[in-house]
């Protein structure tokens, strides 16, 4: 097999991490199904699927020789980071309503400014690592885990209030600072979309109630049970959340958006939820309701808007954590199993502590249960070469982003064990 051809390093922010000599501290579990785990109480009926396999219980695999680091050290406090977006945009729609053009323009924009320039800046800036390291190495109560669980509890409170609050104050800005203030709400959904998941895969009643009053707000509240499959069938054909090689951004969200709201459905009622479809619809509409009453008809729009702002801005993300990485099928049609190789990876510190290490993806694919601050960048996956905020914004040019990945897919056609 024929090697890739040796490159120059590139800038900081777009170079890959590096490799430490001797290879980092290991722990290789032999591959199994572990019964126990996060996976939902009982009564919540919510379960994890696993990629490897048709059966339904907590996630929690790792296969082979995938090893992964054991701590990344982060303390709970760097990921109270992520409170700096909904800070950011109820700053900046009040800012706007307090302003006049040009300003209440961009203070409305705030929010999105933030992550598509402000988080990549820092990126560059920071580097890449396992954590921020604001406070050291966790001690006494930062290292428990449940102060990372209540950072998800504050995150999730403040967005909700952050939101409703935010549509209201947007809908009484003029046309250009309103659009602005859409485009803000709904991209600080895209992280709200992050906190779900991280509740979608807990292990408790409440954390799954919160989960979906977020998704209720964005108008998915299908995704609970949509995302759970999207374990089972990573990376086949069939699974509309994993982009194929060559297909743009347009194309798969459609396929995305559409094919989510299908498996839900058809979850849900496999499962004797019946009515469960009926609620995902009544909840939203009753909130439009809600905000024509209170805001007036521009509430409601921006109540709309927003949320499809926010699936625009997860489809984005979806689209990068898998692209071109498909399992193979042999002669019988069975897929492979799920490995690391199957989803790119990405370890710039900034973005990771904003968004719970959502770019620590491989090792979550292998083990679903693991809490997101014990995520680490699994050896042997594939790694991004920019971060999640700048390919998010490329993933909107096709050109300019099949240019980028599908040379990285070809690279990895080369490289042993990552053949795609």
């Amino acid at each position: 097999m024929a090697m890739a051809v040796a490159r120059e390093p590139l800038p900081m922010f777009w170079s890959r991490p590096p490799i430490r000599p001797g290879g980092p501290k290991t722990s290789v579990v032999p591959g199994r199904k572990h019964v126990a785990g996060w996976g939902g109480k009982k009564g919540t009926g919510m379960r994890h699927i696993t990629a490897n396999s048709g059966s339904v219980h907590s996630i929690g695999m790792r296969r082979g020789n995938e090893a992964t680091v054991e701590s990344n050290g982060a303390p709970a406090s760097s990921y109270l980071f992520s409170l700096t977006m909904p800070l950011t945009v109820a700053l900046g729609v009040l800012g706007a309503n307090a302003t006049v053009q040009p300003w209440s323009v961009i203070l409305s924009g705030a929010g999105t400014l933030q992550t598509l320039v402000v988080l990549p800046i820092l990126d560059a800036v920071v580097g890449q690592g396992e954590s921020l390291g604001l406070t050291g190495e966790p001690r006494g109560k930062e290292s428990d885990p449940a102060a990372y669980r209540r950072v998800l509890y504050i995150y999730a409170c403040v967005h909700i209030l952050v939101l409703v609050a935010g549509i209201l104050a947007t809908s009484r800005l003029d046309m250009l600072p309103m659009i602005g203030g859409i485009l803000s709400l709904g991209v600080m959904g895209g992280l709200g979309y992050t906190t779900v998941h991280e509740l979608v895969h807990g292990r408790t009643r409440m954390e799954h109630t919160l989960a979906s009053i977020m998704l209720s707000l964005m108008w998915a509240m299908h995704w609970r049970r949509s995302h759970l499959l999207h374990h089972k069938n990573v990376g086949k054909w069939e699974d509309p959340t994993s982009a194929r090689r060559g297909e743009n951004f347009y194309a798969f969200a459609l396929r995305s958006i559409g094919g989510n709201v299908k498996n839900g459905i058809e979850d849900a009622w496999a499962k004797g939820k019946t009515s469960a479809p009926v609620w995902w619809i009544v909840c939203p509409v009753v909130l439009t309701c809600v905000f024509v009453l209170v805001g007036g008809g521009r509430a409601a729009l921006v109540f709309v808007s927003q949320a499809c702002v926010a699936a625009i801005t997860l489809e984005t993300v979806n689209y990068i954590q898998h692209y071109g990485l498909e399992r193979k099928q042999n002669a019988g049609g069975e897929y492979e199993p799920y490995s690391v190789k199957h989803s790119w990876n990405a370890n710039w510190t900034c973005s990771n502590a904003f968004a719970f290490n959502l770019q620590h993806h491989a090792e979550h694919h292998l083990n679903a249960s693991k809490p997101y601050q014990k995520l680490h960048r699994a050896e042997g996956a594939p790694q991004l070469p920019l971060s999640y905020p700048l390919l998010m914004v490329l993933s909107l040019v096709p050109p300019l982003f099949h240019r980028i990945m599908d040379s990285e897919l070809n690279d990895l056609s080369g490289t042993p064990g990552l053949d795609t």
